[in-house]
């Protein structure tokens, strides 16, 4: 390995401007690559085969209506004071104007909610009293057909009784008619009992199953009852709003303008703040954050190295390397479904790792040419030995980084993968763009035993002795 990257950083150094062109162009390529097949970058985490997961697909799938995600939006008055009435319909008026838009499949009025609320709580204590007056009337008929049922026994016994007379005295024939007709009104009454019975049984069924919905109502009342939709004060509100889908099937476009609809709405008194699941922004691949750590990584290897050149030749490194690497997999997130964080931590382990390998190298080059090593043979010998150990230490952290995709979880994998790549770019970058700059750029530092106020050119030429 050794053998191979000496002769690889000689190869590079000798064609220092093709290799240098081909790493700009591939920049280039990516660059144009992603503005052509970039897609939409997403912040929800999707995490297949788990129940919870198949269940919400199974619920989207069933009933489209109700798998949409929801947000919400805190109404608050400027004052302090209650909400009035003018103001309660104006957010009526916002409620109307809100569900018209695709995004949104319903959106909660909190006062009329809280309305709803109060009514539901005096229908279900009627709908308890009436259940109660029922089950009284009910329990009465049914003791008044068991009396019934009784009187019904003791007239049959008795008619048994005659009819059992009359054939012992010889004249039942006689009194056959009369006794016949006393049996069927003692039939007839005897039906119309069961008849009652029936719709008694049918009646307490009915009330069972009201008494059941009841204790559902009542139940969820219960559930409801320490979530007010607006305080006590009535100074604050909740306005809910569901969504027609899920965030991570809806764009931030969508979003965004149902959050811009809500704080642009203008109610004399009232502000409104929209959750964070409304307000919601992609993180920036490139921010502040990232240029201040360049910059501190810069004033680092300008106090270490003291020169401009050798402390921006790590910095180039890097930024080149990620640039390659990020473009190139933001330019498949239009193929594939791609975390917004995903590029992020390419970005960052490409940029820790490039200035880090490509130090290595221009600090053991230039310590050998203070020892007075011309610049090739110097360019060479760095490439071979400490681009070695970039190697090997590189192709661990891109296996570490591979390992990601055992977990099952996609977007673990993919990150893993995309940084994985950024780190391989940035080894290729540390064994092959570092020579042909180290040969052009930057001038060399005295070396040991030279006469004080002789200069040369840092890996322009052969250390004099």
């Amino acid at each position: 390995m050794a053998k191979l990257l000496f002769r690889l950083g000689l190869l590079a150094a000798r064609r220092a401007k093709t290799v240098i062109a081909a790493w700009l162009a591939l920049l280039a390529l990516a660059a144009a690559s992603f503005l052509a097949f970039g897609g939409n970058l997403t912040d929800q985490i999707t995490l297949p085969d788990l129940e919870t997961t198949e269940v919400a697909d199974r619920l989207a799938e069933e009933l489209p209506d109700a798998g949409g995600d929801s947000a919400s939006a805190v109404l608050r008055t400027e004052d302090g004071s209650a909400f009035s009435e003018a103001q309660e319909q104006e957010v009526a008026a916002l409620v109307d104007e809100l569900e018209e838009r695709d995004a949104v499949a319903e959106v909660t009025d909190p006062f009329a909610a809280e309305s709803d609320m109060a009514e539901g709580r005096d229908e279900l204590a009627e709908g308890r009293d009436e259940l109660e007056s029922g089950a009284d009337e009910l329990e009465s008929a049914r003791a008044e057909v068991d009396e019934g049922r009784d009187e019904l026994d003791a007239v049959q016994e008795q008619l048994d009784a005659a009819v059992a007379e009359a054939e012992a005295g010889g004249y039942y024939d006689a009194a056959a008619p009369e006794l016949e007709t006393q049996q069927q009104e003692l039939d007839a009454a005897q039906e119309e009992l069961d008849e009652a019975l029936v719709e008694i049984e049918d009646a307490e069924e009915e009330l069972a199953d009201g008494e059941a919905e009841l204790d559902r109502g009542e139940a969820m009342l219960e559930l409801t009852e320490e979530l007010a939709l607006v305080s006590e004060d009535e100074d604050v509100a909740v306005m809910m709003v569901s969504l027609s889908d899920s965030f991570a099937n809806m764009g931030l476009e969508e979003l965004s303008a149902v959050d811009e609809q809500l704080t642009s709405v203008s109610i004399d008194g009232v502000e409104i703040l929209p959750s964070s699941e409304l307000s919601q922004e992609m993180p920036h691949l490139f921010s502040v954050a990232e240029v201040i750590g360049l910059m501190v990584a810069a004033l680092v290897l300008l106090i270490m190295l003291g020169t401009f050149v050798g402390a921006g030749l790590p910095l180039l490194n890097a930024l080149v390397g990620v640039g390659i690497g990020v473009a190139g997999a933001m330019s498949l997130s239009g193929a594939v479904e791609m975390m917004s964080v995903t590029p992020i931590l390419g970005l960052m382990l490409g940029l820790a790792v490039g200035i880090d390998y490509a130090l290595f190298i221009l600090h053991r080059h230039r310590r050998q040419l203070k020892s007075g090593m011309g610049v090739r043979d110097s360019i060479g010998l760095a490439v071979g030995t400490a681009g070695n150990a970039v190697v090997f230490a590189g192709a661990t952290v891109v296996i570490a980084l591979l390992a990601l995709n055992t977990t099952g979880l996609g977007f673990l994998g993919l990150m893993g993968t995309v940084a994985a790549a950024c780190v391989v770019i940035a080894v290729l970058m540390a064994v092959t763009m570092t020579p042909p700059c180290s040969r052009w750029w930057g001038e060399d530092p005295q070396p040991a035993g030279a006469a004080r106020g002789e200069r040369r050119r840092f890996c322009r030429c052969p250390a004099r002795t």
